[in-house]
């Protein structure tokens, strides 16, 4: 993601997030969390659907 970012000049990310089940978010990992532990460009993150 962040190489797509350098090459595309992209200045925000705009990141859905969605609630899962306990037993799914167990053996999910999220892309969301993954992406905003080392953000190089500002991301704000809406609330999907339930």
């Amino acid at each position: 993601m962040n190489q797509f970012v350098k090459d595309h000049h992209i200045n925000l990310l705009v990141l859905t997030s969605r609630s899962r089940n306990l037993l799914i978010d167990l053996f999910h990992k999220s892309v969301v969390v993954h992406i905003c532990w080392h953000p190089t460009v500002p991301v704000i993150i809406l609330p999907g659907d339930n």
